[in-house]
């Protein structure tokens, strides 16, 4: 050990054919390596469930259609809504049942489709439930 005490004050050397190494650099040589890139967002895709679209029955299908119509009457009033539909995976089979709270803004039965004030479209074929205080007001008549 005594052999070397003398080094220890000396000052580091530095090369005159080479630029000095950035610490970001020197670390970049040490960070973890993967052969398999994109392996692991591979199985993690494989491993993601998704839901297969239900088709409402005949008696859901003749709800639907009513809470329509009663949305088309007073359309006009900024109505509060809660609608339950089906979203396609853009990636495999299937889809989610999603659950989308809002203001409506327009209905359209020519294309088919709800139109919410934060401009989400809902199409009627992808509709399970639709939900809000207007059905309940009408019900009790």
């Amino acid at each position: 050990m005594k052999r070397y005490l003398d080094m220890l004050e000396l000052p580091r050397p530095v090369s005159g054919n080479r630029k000095h190494m950035s610490t970001a650099d020197r670390a970049a040589q040490f960070s973890p390596f993967s052969a398999l890139v994109g392996y692991e967002a591979l199985i993690d895709e494989t491993g993601r469930l998704t839901e297969e679209r239900r088709e409402p029955g005949e008696a859901e299908k003749e709800e639907l259609d009513r809470k329509i119509r009663i949305l088309q009457d007073v359309q006009n009033e900024g109505i509060p809504v809660s609608v339950v539909f089906f979203e396609e995976d853009g990636t495999k089979e299937g889809g989610h049942y999603r659950t989308h709270t809002g203001i409506l803004k327009q209905i359209s039965t020519e294309e088919q489709y709800l139109k919410m004030k934060d401009r989400k479209k809902i199409f009627f074929t992808d509709l399970l439930q639709i939900e809000s205080d207007v059905f309940e007001e009408g019900d009790t008549e």
